[in-house]
């Protein structure tokens, strides 16, 4: 199954949002284990995104920072404190994906992306040169 697969996903029923075929999408079949991905923030938007992720049928692990109390009772703390203990946080965890929900960290420092491309994780979001335009 592919990405360009989304309209039959759709119509079977197992997408419902465009964060649902990402985790679809990202399903190693090769690898049955489930994919662990980290949502970077602590807001309403980064909840949404955690909320929809937990409901994907293939049951990603989910990780949050920084987070809050609610994010918290739907997805796991990290024990990062900065982005540079973030980086090595997910590299040390197997972190399959890292989705950048919140602005600030895309271009805070070096940008998270740039960093997460630097270390060879996967990033849903734009680096650090891109960001600066919204943030």
């Amino acid at each position: 199954m592919t990405v360009c697969a989304f309209s039959w996903l759709k119509a079977e029923g197992y997408v419902t949002s465009p964060i649902s075929i990402l985790a679809h999408s990202l399903v190693f079949p090769e690898n049955p284990r489930r994919m662990k991905i980290l949502v970077v923030g602590k807001g309403g938007r980064e909840h949404a995104l955690i909320l929809t992720l937990s409901l994907s049928p293939s049951k990603p692990e989910i990780f949050s920072f920084p987070g809050s109390d609610a994010i918290f009772r739907i997805a796991k703390p990290t024990s990062a404190s900065d982005l540079p203990s973030l980086i090595a946080w997910m590299k040390a965890n197997g972190i399959d994906l890292c989705i950048a929900g919140e602005e600030s960290y895309l271009v805070t420092g070096e940008g998270l992306a740039n960093l997460c491309a630097a270390s060879g994780i996967p990033c849903w979001g734009p680096p650090k040169e891109s960001a600066q335009l919204e943030a």
